[in-house]
C-alpha cells in the first residue's frame, strides 16, 4: 500500500500543479518520505505520535495560565520539568514518586553523575 501511495505521489508531482496547495502537500510528503516510512524498520515504532500528543496536551491547554510564569528562564525551567515528568509517566512511573526520589538524591550526587538521575531504569513503577 505504501509503494502504491509513493507511486501515486510521484505521478501527481509529475503533473503541472503550479503553486497549489496540492503541489505543496505532495512535495512535502515526498520530501518527508523516509521519515514517514521509518516505522516499518521497527515493529515497536508507532505509526503516529498520538501518545506524545496526549502527553503534552495539558501543557497546551494550560498555556494561557502559564503566560505570566515570571521570566524566560522560568519558562524554560518549567518546560524542562514538565518534559521530565511526562517522560517518567510515559515509562510507567509515578511522576511524583520519581521526582521525589531524584530530588532526594540530588544533594548527594556528584556533578559528573547528574545524568544518572535522568535514567529511568532502576526506578520501579509506583502507584500514586
Amino acid at each position: 500500500m505504501l509503494t502504491d501511495l509513493h507511486d501515486w505521489l510521484h505521478s501527481l508531482a509529475a503533473k503541472r500543479l503550479e503553486n497549489s496547495g496540492l503541489h505543496k502537500a505532495v512535495h512535502y510528503a515526498l520530501g518527508r518520505w523516509p521519515a514517514l516510512i521509518r516505522y516499518l524498520d521497527d515493529s515497536d515504532r508507532p505509526i503516529n505520535n498520538n501518545r506524545i500528543e496526549n502527553a503534552i496536551r495539558p501543557n497546551t491547554l494550560g498555556r494561557k495560565n502559564w503566560l505570566f510564569i515570571g521570566t524566560t528562564r522560568g519558562g524554560v525551567r518549567a518546560a524542562a520539568i514538565t518534559s521530565l515528568l511526562a517522560t517518567a509517566k510515559a515509562n510507567g512511573l509515578s511522576p511524583h514518586a520519581w521526582m521525589s526520589d531524584v530530588l532526594a538524591l540530588l544533594p548527594t550526587t556528584l556533578n559528573r553523575d547528574i545524568d544518572t538521575l535522568l535514567q529511568l531504569e532502576g526506578w520501579a513503577p509506583r502507584e500514586g
